[in-house]
């Protein structure tokens, strides 16, 4: 098994925001994509329906309801969520289509460093996706279509930076060569983070 994966730009405009953030009260985001099934990504990789429904339907009864469906600023390694990193919470978790929808709590208190950043850079306007971490195996096909396989399981959902492309999708992080400017933002979250909290080896 390994582990997988899947990126989606936050599609915030201006108004949702604006609603999400009211100072005093908690800043969620509502009806946002955060997954999707049986769509090819650009690495090739197919989430079945009925995979993804058995763990969506788990991950919903075992952790949005139980309010503890936590999330990191970026991607951890770990199959674990690490505590010292959690910067949201998915409140609502919903299917509308093939798409996998969410209601995200940004945690943007002063207990919560990760989550604070993230509200800055929302706040700003500056682009922010979530990306699905799981674990599983893969099978190919003969065209080329990577499936993933019914022993995925769905650990959570991070934050993560991300080009403002419609629809862009990432894979493997092993797998995918990043660009220079990918880099260099991933290197100021990871700077941010490390100065806000301590934590200097995410």
């Amino acid at each position: 098994m390994q582990v997988l994966t899947e990126y989606y730009k936050l599609d915030i405009s201006p108004i949702k925001l604006t609603e999400a953030y009211k100072p005093g009260e908690k800043m969620i985001i509502k009806n946002v994509v955060i997954q999707r099934a049986n769509a090819k990504n650009r690495n090739g990789r197919v989430y079945p329906e009925g995979v993804l429904r058995k763990e969506i339907e788990e991950y919903n009864n075992n952790m949005v309801k139980q309010n503890r469906a936590l999330g990191e600023l970026d991607h951890s390694d770990s199959n674990v969520v690490n505590l010292k990193n959690v910067s949201h919470n998915i409140v609502n978790i919903y299917w509308k289509g093939d798409d996998v929808m969410g209601d995200i709590e940004i945690l943007d208190g002063d207990e919560f460093p990760a989550g604070r950043i993230a509200a800055g850079l929302l706040r700003r306007g500056i682009p922010v996706g979530i990306s699905s971490r799981g674990m599983g195996s893969v099978q190919e096909s003969h065209d080329g279509t990577v499936v993933v396989n019914d022993d995925f399981k769905l650990l959570t959902f991070d934050l993560v930076s991300f080009e403002s492309t419609q629809g862009a999708n990432l894979s493997l992080k092993e797998g995918y060569e990043m660009t220079q400017s990918f880099q260099n933002i991933d290197t100021i979250i990871k700077d941010l983070i490390c100065n806000n909290t301590g934590v200097c080896h995410c």
